[in-house]
């Protein structure tokens, strides 16, 4: 059997890599009634912040490929929502990291049981030994 271009492999790839996005962002919003609203983008921002305990701004952005202004608007709906708070650093005042706060640990909790019963409603269309591939797959990419 003939081998199509890799340039063809690669747009089949990212139509599906989209489409499944398209998908899971769709679910999640339908199956997310919590208010505040958490969409994925917040709740990676949550992972993200409560991992690291007091990241910079700086490390967000990166984190999620975004400007720092763009990571700056993010951020300032996540802390006026409760959800996070800017916190001096003791060592140079000059320096705001960012804490997750009891009620984002609350959003995330909730929030990343929805988004992962998303993900698995999406992936049912495989049968168990698809999906260990697919994960097998998936973490070789990711390293």
């Amino acid at each position: 059997m003939k081998r199509k271009p890799q340039s063809a492999e690669a747009a089949r790839i990212a139509a599906s890599m989209f489409v499944i996005g398209r998908l899971m962002k769709e679910g999640f919003q339908k199956r997310n009634r919590a208010k505040p609203a958490c969409s994925f983008l917040h709740l990676q921002t949550l992972r993200y912040v409560k991992e690291h305990k007091t990241p910079l701004m700086r490390d967000v952005a990166n984190f999620l490929f975004i400007t720092p202004p763009a990571a700056t608007l993010l951020i300032d709906g996540l802390v006026k929502e409760g959800l996070l708070a800017r916190v001096i650093d003791p060592k140079d005042r000059r320096t705001v990291r960012l804490r997750i706060t009891k009620s984002g640990t609350t959003m995330f909790t909730r929030n990343s049981h929805e988004a992962l019963a998303q993900i698995a409603e999406i992936f049912s269309a495989l049968d168990g030994k698809e999906q260990a591939t697919l994960v097998t797959l998936l973490e070789k990419v990711a390293k």
